[in-house]
């Protein structure tokens, strides 16, 4: 086969793979020392590494973030379009807020 023949091939074979589906959504309940996922027996608490947190936080929600910014009291925030908002300070999460509702550290 020739190459002009291959690269079809491959442009072929490519186009009939489908595309990964998004991560579907873990089931977590947000309280007054953190995150609860509900169906395992894990949480991330405040304390944790912002690093760490906000990973979690992604695969709990099925998506990364889709904000990020600075508080005036030297915090900082990410949030979820659909999920919370969790809430860092000096490189540890500290807080979160979803809707009305909020724990810990607020992003003032």
């Amino acid at each position: 086969m020739n190459r002009g023949g291959l690269a079809l091939l491959v442009l072929a074979v490519t186009a009939c793979t489908a595309p990964s589906p998004k991560t579907p959504p873990i089931p977590f309940a947000l309280d007054a020392n953190g995150v609860q996922l509900l169906d395992r027996e894990q949480r991330i608490d405040f304390g944790r590494t912002d690093h760490s947190a906000e990973a979690a936080m992604t695969k709990l929600v099925g998506s990364g973030p889709t904000e990020a910014g600075a508080c005036a009291n030297s915090a900082s925030f990410v949030a979820w379009d659909n999920g919370p908002t969790l809430i860092f300070q000096n490189g540890d999460f500290r807080g979160w807020k979803n809707g009305a509702d909020s724990a810990g550290l607020s992003c003032a």
